[in-house]
């Protein structure tokens, strides 16, 4: 009988972790309550304010850097990046340095965009996997 009472017990624990223990599965990116932008002032709009609540108090509210963190806006900023698509890249598979990937690809995209087009990258409509490595550093 305790043989039994421990193989179901194993068999459900399995089912458990397998199915995710009743807890909702991380997406790295898949948020069903951020709003896919339409266009690229919407886009920004968006990236100003995800950026505010995601990376600004590591790289400072205009990116200016801080000193636990560098600048993304500036002479330096964006400088490790030869295109918007490296940029998104490195973003969102490491940002916010806390929680990677915890953002929904739509704010990724809009983050990119926003510290793109204030680093005067030819940002001139919205930012997507299908232009982004064709946007280079100017």
């Amino acid at each position: 009988m305790r043989f039994v009472l421990l193989s179901v017990m194993s068999l459900w624990a399995v089912v458990a972790v397998g199915c995710g223990g009743g807890k909702p599965a991380e997406t790295g990116g898949a948020k069903s309550d951020v709003k896919e932008p339409a266009t690229l002032e919407e886009q920004m709009a968006l990236g100003e304010k995800a950026y505010g609540a995601a990376c600004a108090s590591c790289h400072g509210a205009s990116g200016e850097g801080k000193a636990k963190a560098p600048a993304l806006v500036g002479p330096k900023g964006f400088d490790d990046y030869k295109t918007a698509k490296d940029a998104f890249d490195y973003i969102k598979g490491n940002m916010p340095s806390d929680k990677p990937t915890s953002l929904s690809d739509a704010e990724y995209w809009a983050i990119t965009a926003y510290l793109a087009k204030k680093n005067n990258y030819p940002v001139d409509k919205k930012l997507d996997a299908g232009n982004a490595a064709g946007i280079k550093r100017p």
